[in-house]
């Protein structure tokens, strides 16, 4: 794996100057310009339009009783989308289509989904296999501490009058002002 990840690190820049160069060769150099520009300006409209849904769409979603993951999920594919085009080169615009198509979507999503179950299996298994379970609140009642925490106390009364003590006390820190 740390292979791959070398690989994918060394060859993705070769791969963007490549299609840079290539692009220009067909189209001429104003307009690939032209086309890295409008890459960017879409990637940042792209992130910063996601930034200000994300809250409102997921807090939709807990609304209406659905769970948000498929919300967070859209929402973190579409925002990758605006980085990849950000970047300068059209290796990275090409996958950031197809981040924004929804077939694709539904892909990562069904990949996601199958992964969050297959981890919540395991840690069902080690649970069974008596490992203490986290508490889960409400659903079993109030979750007590088990701490205790032991405290002295001294009553003092009150003095004379509405506002507490006529007497002035003069080992307080708080009259000495």
């Amino acid at each position: 794996m740390p292979f791959v990840i070398l690989f994918l690190m060394i060859s993705w820049p070769v791969l963007e100057v490549a299609s840079i160069i290539q692009v220009s060769r067909w189209i001429g150099g104003i307009p690939t310009f032209l086309l890295l520009a409008a890459g960017v300006a879409v990637g940042a409209f792209l992130v910063k339009s996601q930034s200000r849904l994300v809250g409102v769409r997921v807090m939709e979603a807990m609304r209406s009783g659905g769970s948000p993951e498929k919300t967070l999920l859209d929402s973190g594919t579409t925002s990758l989308a605006g980085i990849l085009f950000m970047i300068p080169g059209f290796v990275s615009d090409a996958v950031a289509i197809l981040l924004l198509l929804p077939v694709v979507r539904g892909f990562l999503w069904r990949g996601a989904s199958y992964s969050m179950r297959a981890r919540g299996g395991k840690w069902q298994a080690r649970t069974q296999q008596g490992a203490r379970p986290e508490p889960q609140g409400d659903a079993q009642g109030p979750v007590r501490s088990e701490t205790v925490i032991d405290v002295e106390f001294t009553e003092v009364p009150r003095g004379e009058g509405k506002g507490g003590s006529s007497a002035k006390r003069t080992d307080s820190p708080w009259g000495n002002g």
